[in-house]
């Protein structure tokens, strides 16, 4: 059974802090090593749920006079600890408090973390909470960007955007993936300094310099869930994630650069490409051409061939960014600059996707461009010794900057479709797909990766392809401890209803964390779906956002695409021992939907 100091041991195992010297007396310098060390006890013990703790008990310590300013005043003082050097701690009053209550915690280190015994092992709880209030209330504003100064400074958050930002220039303005990163600074377990300075070598991982990403990876957080009793409701700013191999996270920040104040509301112009998708689309991989009988019922491979694309005129990049800058000029008599630019699953491919945005890059003041990409089978290896398909959402972020694309970077689908005989005949494939067998995605699903992007002032995003909205494993758990703002889904599916699959799974995040979500489907899937029907004000998407009804996005028949304009505005956010986030966190609403059809339609683009 694991004990406070087999965890400890584990989650440390070069020390607590720079030179690592193996010696874990000294509290962790960096807060969100402590949140690492004391969310991860909090969390196998699950006692932020007992009574001992929770406000609804007389003695509680949520209850307990001057708790939260305890929590705020040791908070505030850790702030001003400077971080230029990787020194000892400085020797302030509230640096010996937080010394203090670390070596309680340590004292107890013999206790079981998860002992049936729940209150023998009470002692260590209110010293493992504190800190992690604590080092919660420290690392405010971390990972992100604030437009006002936060008590005691912020000198947490400036080091960490300055690391970020050297991390970027490492990597030729691209991130690599989490595996990656970590790699590329010690992969050890400890920090690995640039010259005499402390650095964060996990980035863009794990914000963590003392715990290895393989054991526990912490990044920041934007949303705290408003329901429910878990981990997930006791932090504002640091969220605890899974290790690396589970799901490789990445926290981006595009603005990091300019680090601008941007309150305007947020432009995207959706489009529902393609508008038309022949049967022949959908083809069978061949992966199993052959079954025993006794195999007969075992699902077949099929694979999605982007035939929207074929002739040569479209292959060219510039013909399709060409159609965009039509459409965004045509929504110009709505608004002033679009902002971003999303496309469904599988829209494009990957070569076409990168291209486009380059282009997009140099001849607009685009900050964001989302499509989903397809690309036939790669190489990587098959369950049957062949190979599989992709199917990824890229993005590029601030296309528009003085440096161009300042990030771009794709991730993959992480669950199959399947497709029953009931969707086949639903979207008429039965002549490519025999409906009597059941009909797997043909792609690769290996990588297990979410990225988070920062787009406005301490609002980030987070994309997903189709059956990822919908699976609760293992990127929803990511999803909701880190809580974005927005969450894009991109879908091949049919018309977007709140009363379908994609209203339900959208309430969920919409209830916990409290994100708003926008689905997005192709025109051309909802055509094989509704034969002979009139696609006049078809819902391309829908819209979800807390605490209110899903809103269907409908499609004029004479329309591209639709102009979303969505809101920011600030509300107040508790965590479970009721503190607050003061108005700092951001919730988006939709404030307008326009049709837009442009001056000219190119003739490759099949609308008919």
């Amino acid at each position: 059974m694991p004990t406070i100091k087999s965890v400890v041991e584990r989650l440390l195992p070069k020390g607590s802090n720079y030179p690592p010297t193996g010696n874990r007396q000294a509290i962790p310098l960096w807060p969100p090593d402590v949140f690492a060390v004391t969310a991860t006890l909090v969390e196998q013990s699950g006692c932020y749920s007992h009574a001992k703790l929770g406000g609804w008990a007389p003695d509680g310590l949520f209850s307990k006079p001057g708790y939260r300013k305890k929590i705020s005043d040791l908070a505030r003082g850790w702030r001003r600890v400077k971080l230029d050097q990787a020194g000892a701690l400085s020797e302030t009053a509230e640096m010996k408090k937080l010394q203090a209550i670390w070596e309680a915690l340590l004292n107890m280190g013999d206790c079981p973390v998860n002992s049936d015994e729940r209150q023998s092992a009470a002692d260590w709880w209110e010293p493992a909470v504190e800190l992690l209030a604590i080092a919660d209330d420290a690392a405010a504003g971390i990972g992100t960007v604030y437009e006002y100064e936060l008590p005691g400074g912020d000198g947490f958050a400036d080091f960490y955007l300055k690391q970020y930002s050297l991390a970027i220039d490492s990597h030729d303005q691209t991130l690599s993936s989490g595996r990656d990163s970590a790699a590329n600074g010690s992969g050890t377990g400890g920090a690995v300094p640039r010259g005499e300075r402390l650095s964060l070598p996990y980035l863009p991982a794990s914000l963590c310099v003392m715990v290895p990403p393989d054991e526990v990876c912490v990044q920041p957080k934007t949303l705290t869930a408003q329901v429910g009793c878990t981990l997930r409701s006791l932090s504002h700013n640091l969220a605890l994630l899974p290790s690396l191999g589970e799901v490789d996270t990445c926290w981006r920040v595009a603005v990091a650069r300019q680090c601008e104040t941007k309150t305007e509301p947020l432009n995207l112009l959706v489009i529902p490409f393609p508008f038309r998708i022949d049967g022949r689309a959908f083809a069978n991989a061949e992966r199993l051409p052959r079954l025993d009988h006794e195999d007969a019922d075992c699902p077949r491979f099929f694979s999605v061939r982007p035939t929207w694309l074929p002739d040569r005129e479209t292959e060219q990049p510039s013909v399709i960014s060409s159609y965009i800058c039509r459409l965004m000029q045509a929504a110009g008599g709505e608004v002033d600059r679009i902002h971003g630019v999303i496309f469904p699953e599988l829209a494009l491919d990957t070569e076409r996707a990168f291209a486009v945005s380059q282009i997009l890059a140099s001849e607009t003041k685009l900050e964001l461009f989302i499509s989903g990409i397809c690309d036939a089978r790669s190489s990587t290896p098959g369950a049957m010794g062949s190979t599989h398909g992709t199917n990824k959402v890229y993005t590029a972020a601030s296309l528009g900057n003085k440096d161009g694309i300042v990030a771009n970077w794709e991730q993959p689908k992480h669950h199959r479709w399947k497709l029953e005989a009931n969707q086949i005949r639903k979207y008429q494939l039965a002549n490519q797909l025999d409906p009597s067998f059941e009909w797997l995605e043909d792609i690769d699903t290996s990588s297990r990766t979410c990225n988070f992007y920062l787009f406005r002032t301490s609002v980030c995003m987070a994309a997903l392809v189709c059956e990822d909205l919908a699976r609760i494993d293992p990127v929803q758990r990511v999803i909701r401890s880190v809580g974005p703002n927005l969450v894009v889904a991109l879908l091949m599916d049919g018309e977007q209803r709140e009363s379908r699959w994609c209203g339900q799974y959208a309430t969920v995040l919409a209830d916990d964390p409290g994100s708003s979500v926008l689905t997005l489907t192709s025109l051309g899937m909802i055509r094989r779906s509704m034969p002979g029907d009139s696609i006049d004000n078809v819902p391309i998407g829908l819209w979800k956002q807390p605490g209110r009804g899903a809103q269907a996005l409908r499609l004029p028949a004479d329309a591209d695409a639709l102009l979303l304009t969505l809101s920011l505005t600030k509300r107040e956010e508790w965590t479970l021992d009721y503190r607050s986030d003061s108005r700092r966190a951001t919730v988006l609403s939709l404030s307008g939907v326009h049709p837009i059809t442009p001056h000219e339609r190119p003739a490759w683009v099949k609308r008919g």
